[in-house]
């Protein structure tokens, strides 16, 4: 299980060329430009958001270039959404919040916000995580407070899997999606794989 706190990688001096990112949805935006164009994809600072928390990110606000860090090679996640191509570096959602009654998530890093949704995902282990909560209202209460530690797993009805590649037919009236928080409306076919030691992280 993995556990806020808990260090990957190795040390190294942040490089250059080096993009600092606030949080998960700047670092995916890197991925994004750099898929557009013809060119190495640059190394992340991370100083916040769900990947950086997954990695055991500290909170050292001076860090910057030719600083000591931690350095961490991440898997990316691709995705077709109803055919537009968009990445991920934390986490894909559909559906509502954990309350509500159906929640999939498909995961790179283990947290998300102050849950621990998937304490297995490894951000560096080639697969993504996905967890299919179809929970009762019950059910659902009873495992709000299991979140954040990561013990709401196993349940008979939250479904785990982890894979390279994989698709979801959202059915004729698709469903809402989010990558790294940012809101993608909704979708009705989900095609994702992952991108191996994609993208070099930085983390103080």
């Amino acid at each position: 299980m993995i556990s806020k706190g808990q260090d990957w990688g190795r040390r190294a001096i942040v490089p250059a060329d080096v993009v600092v990112c606030a949080d998960d949805a700047a670092a995916a935006a890197v991925v994004i430009a750099a898929r557009g164009r013809p060119q190495d994809m640059p190394p992340v600072l991370l100083t916040g958001g769900d990947l950086h928390r997954t990695l055991g990110g500290g909170t050292r606000p001076t860090i910057g270039v030719g600083d000591e860090a931690t350095r961490v090679s991440c898997d990316v996640g691709e995705v077709l959404l109803d055919g537009k191509l968009r990445w991920f570096v934390a986490h894909l959602v559909i559906g509502g919040p954990w309350w509500a009654r159906r929640t999939t998530v498909v995961a790179n890093a283990a947290f998300r916000r102050s849950a621990n949704v998937a304490p297995r995902a490894h951000p560096g282990d080639g697969k993504l995580d996905m967890i299919e909560a179809r929970l009762v209202l019950r059910q659902r209460l009873l495992s709000l407070p299991r979140l954040r530690s990561g013990t709401h797993i196993p349940h008979p009805d939250i479904n785990t899997s982890r894979w390279e590649n994989h698709q979801l037919d959202l059915g004729p009236r698709g469903d809402r999606v989010s990558l790294d928080g940012v809101r993608m409306g909704r979708v009705h076919r989900v095609v994702v794989r992952v991108e191996p030691s994609a993208l070099v992280v930085y983390i103080g």
